[in-house]
């Protein structure tokens, strides 16, 4: 393309992106699942404790946690 211009992409639509996921979800699922890595227990059981701490945190409004997550962990004999 020596001398030549680049193309570009322009698009006439905007749109304003909301992002449907609530506060907190999106970080305590892959942090809660890296837990799991760390501490060598099976992908599988890494993904479970991932999703149970994600869904303590969007059955109520607000991104932190209104129970103790390890003793959430430890009752549900995933840890």
């Amino acid at each position: 393309m020596a001398g030549r211009e680049k193309p570009v992409a322009r698009s006439r639509l905007r749109r304003l992106c909301v992002s449907s996921t609530p506060p907190g979800q999106a970080t305590y699922t892959p942090a809660v699942f890296l837990y799991g890595l760390t501490r060598a227990l099976p992908l599988p059981i890494c993904g479970e404790v991932g999703s149970l701490c994600a869904a303590e945190i969007i059955s109520h409004f607000g991104a932190r946690p209104e129970v103790d997550l390890s003793q959430l962990l430890a009752e549900s004999g995933r840890t």
